[in-house]
């Protein structure tokens, strides 16, 4: 979720950013999501922070994390499975990341500030932004929102700003070079986008034209197993956006002087973390996942 606060806000936004947590806390510790989607059967604040190093990370996920975030067009065939394309393709950027940053040895270099990369959390595809140049015939494309993750040393020097330029100057270098189509058969280009980006058009209250600060948080979802987790997700998020925007905002939808915040967003999409299970066992019937919840407060400029 995004939080757009004003533009003459005052201070960083910790004050925002608390206020949206304790929201998000206090509504699934008084089940008030619960009712969001009738297959929903508990919501369980976890605290952070939060790895998931089974799946697409090399070297070390144990120390201090960078998010380092892009943007892409990706056209593919269009009866291609869009999930199992990016799975490869994020395998191959965070490949070519990870060589970059650490070189073949791993990260053990002690010229490095570089430990571990991985493709966690997930790229998002924007609903409803359409890419800058028309997909031939067969194919379609998306608009995708990347992240990874580099891991730091405890000791590294400076806040990562070298580092994550050196990530981007990577990922860019292979998508300009086509070097990631050969990571499935159905990727027919992949073509790097300048940040920033927004979509307002979905799960945003008030304005988002302002500075974003993003609120991450996590939660363990317990649903009927035949439930569409989709459809779950899109509902839960939505209630907890809702309550979060009149937390931050009152009734009003932000127009309040004494707020900093101007808007509340659902994107970037929260995200299922794979391989990492539940801490409580689903009862029967049920299926529990554990999700990255991510949203933006947009405060004033």
């Amino acid at each position: 979720m995004t939080v757009f606060l004003k533009d003459d806000a005052v201070g960083g936004g910790d004050e925002e950013k608390e206020k949206a947590l304790d929201a998000i806390q206090a509504g699934m510790g008084g089940d008030e999501f619960i009712t969001a989607n009738d297959d929903i059967k508990d919501v369980r604040y976890v605290t952070l922070p939060l790895t998931n190093p089974e799946t697409g990370t090399f070297g070390s996920s144990s120390n201090k994390p960078l998010e380092v975030e892009y943007a892409y067009e990706l056209e593919y065939t269009s009866d291609g499975d869009l999930t199992a394309i990016q799975d490869d393709l994020e395998l191959a950027m965070n490949e070519k990341t990870a060589t970059a940053l650490m070189g073949s040895s791993g990260g053990n270099s002690e010229s490095s500030n570089v430990v571990g990369v991985s493709s966690d959390p997930k790229d998002q595809v924007l609903q409803n932004v359409p890419c800058t140049e028309t997909p031939a015939d067969g194919n379609s494309c998306v608009l995708v929102r990347g992240i990874m993750t580099v891991f730091l040393k405890d000791d590294a020097v400076g806040g990562g700003d070298e580092e994550k330029e050196k990530a981007l100057d990577a990922i860019q270098a292979g998508m300009g070079g086509d070097e990631f189509i050969t990571a499935n058969d159905d990727i027919k280009d992949v073509r790097y986008v300048t940040l920033p980006l927004t979509n307002p058009e979905t799960g945003t209250f008030g304005s988002s034209s302002n500075k974003p600060l993003e609120v991450e948080y996590a939660y363990e979802l317990e649903y009927t197993s035949d439930g569409d987790l989709t459809a779950i997700q899109d509902d839960l998020e939505l209630a907890m956006n809702e309550k979060t925007a009149t937390a931050l905002m009152g009734s009003s939808g932000g127009n309040s002087e004494s707020s900093n915040v101007v808007g509340v967003s659902s994107d970037p999409k929260d995200q299922v973390l794979q391989n990492v299970p539940c801490t409580e066992t689903p009862a029967d019937g049920n299926s529990c996942v554990l999700v990255r919840g991510i949203m933006t407060v947009f405060l004033k400029d």
